[in-house]
């Protein structure tokens, strides 16, 4: 919206068409590209992201500007693009796209794990595609392995379907235990009750994360408080005693209009999750008010993401016991809530501790910690090589994360795409972790993964990966984890 309602946006569209006679859209896409073109030459990590969100504007506003019933069916087509956009990909994903491939864009960027959750195949950082394929070729794409084949020259290029491993023989809704007895407990990251219920015939037990803001309108509204009690009501109704944990909202001040005002000049670094939330008092409390009304009679646990201070866990406390009387007063019920923290930042790591004594439970996201760990965008294609799930700092961060929760008696939940991959979550099992929680398409694999290891030889493999100097030493030993597996 505020792209739309920029004048210098505007003008440069009416100058377009006026002076150099070009069509409504083609003068679109121009001013857009005139405008993100200088910012992608800046050291400014924001203004480069801003400059990907103007072509995203215009290339929707293009889109809208052209002819439509062109008669292509998009559930057999392949998308192609330089970088890959959410808008762009949930708009192709409503009418059914078979698969992605983009020239850059890093795996845990938000783009895609939300390909991932939608199921769609999607391949990133093959170079200069974008130039060298044309619409209407034939491409071949393998999701799982990376693998894209364009012009595939005959039907012998087209490999056949890996043969499928033998079933653990562990049924759905039976305990997952490893070979040699270590319940493991797998929760989803649903976005519904829908959703939910569809998981548990996957096997998970209870809904790890969901992610309140969902709720917000397009443009950055924030929800009212009853239609936010009647859906954190609905997911804690289907997760019943298994319980529902609901992360207040995690936003970046440049997700919101109004208030905060300015940009930062590292988004990453700035006014987001609770510290954003904390200034945004009004919003939050409305937020606090509704879980508190939808927790009667429901097991909820409210998440607070990006917690850098344990103030920010008084701040909350005092927030939820200020609502709660207030509710009471009014003659309201409401119910009790569990209070866990995001483990994702280091200084969070380091007084884990302290924490730990003031919620009932933590929660590691592995996605930031190993950007914030590493210093290594976790969006930025560039830097992908730096990012390094298996780096001796981050499997020392989550063990001791693990290791201090254990010796107090409290529950550690780790998500992100590390609990979702299979041989990565049969680390985390080695490092001590019994609770994982991952997106619904993660869950089978996962499950049937980790009911064929055996947790003490993870925990002999994870132990050499601790005491290795570099990520290539631990990321040589995973070879041992699939052997054990097969």
């Amino acid at each position: 919206r505020l792209i739309l309602h920029d004048a210098s946006f505007q003008s440069a569209i009416e100058s377009l068409i006026r002076s150099e006679l070009l069509d409504a859209g083609y003068a679109v896409e121009m001013a857009a590209r005139n405008l993100s073109d200088p910012m992608k030459a800046v050291a400014d990590s924001h203004l480069r992201e801003v400059s990907i969100d103007i072509e995203d504007v215009g290339a929707r506003i293009r889109r809208l500007l052209e002819p439509s019933g062109s008669g292509v069916d998009p559930s057999n087509h392949v998308l192609v693009v330089g970088e890959l956009t959410p808008s762009v990909l949930v708009e192709f994903a409503r009418r059914g796209i078979a698969g992605v491939v983009a020239e850059s864009g890093g795996w845990t960027s938000h783009s895609f794990i939300l390909a991932r959750e939608l199921g769609i195949p999607a391949v990133t950082g093959i170079k200069g595609v974008t130039r060298s394929v044309a619409s209407g070729e034939q491409v071949l794409i393998d999701g799982d392995s990376g693998e894209v084949v364009f012009r595939p020259e005959s039907a012998a290029a087209i490999k056949p379907p890996s043969p499928k491993r033998r079933s653990s023989g562990v049924g759905k809704a039976s305990a997952l235990h490893t070979v040699d007895g270590v319940e493991i407990r797998l929760r989803v990251n649903a976005d519904s009750p829908r959703a939910y219920a569809k998981a548990v015939e996957a096997g998970a037990k209870g809904i790890g994360l969901f992610r309140s803001e969902l709720l917000l309108s397009r443009s950055g509204v924030f929800p009212s408080e009853s239609i936010q009690r009647s859906r954190y009501g609905a997911l804690a109704e289907a997760a019943g005693r298994n319980r529902a944990v609901i992360r207040t909202f995690d936003l970046g001040s440049d997700h919101v209009l109004g208030e905060m005002g300015g940009r930062s000049g590292n988004p990453a670094l700035g006014m987001r999750g609770v510290r954003l939330m904390l200034n945004l008092e009004g919003e939050f409390r409305r937020q606090l008010r509704a879980l508190l009304r939808a927790a009667e009679g429901r097991s909820i646990d409210l998440l607070v993401p990006m917690v850098s201070d344990v103030d920010e866990i008084h701040a909350v406390k005092r927030l939820i016991r200020e609502e709660r009387a207030k509710l009471k007063t009014s003659g309201r019920r409401c119910g009790r809530l569990g209070i866990g923290a995001m483990i994702e930042v280091p200084s969070a790591v380091l007084m884990v501790g302290e924490i730990l004594r003031e919620v009932d439970f933590v929660s590691l996201g592995t996605n930031d910690l190993v950007q914030y760990l590493l210093a290594a965008d976790r969006d930025s294609e560039a830097v992908a090589d730096r990012y390094r799930t298996l780096h001796p700092a981050v499997l020392r961060a989550v063990k001791d994360v693990i290791d201090s929760a254990k010796a107090v008696g409290k529950g550690v939940i780790v998500c992100g795409e590390m609990a979702g991959t299979p041989e990565y979550s049969a680390v985390l099992v080695g490092l001590g972790a019994t609770d994982l929680s991952m997106n619904p398409r993660s869950l089978p694999r996962v499950r049937d993964f980790l009911a064929r290891v055996s947790a003490k030889k993870c925990r002999r493999i994870a132990l050499e990966m601790l005491k290795g100097p570099t990520a290539s030493d631990a990321e040589g030993l995973l070879h041992r984890i699939r052997l054990d597996s097969a």
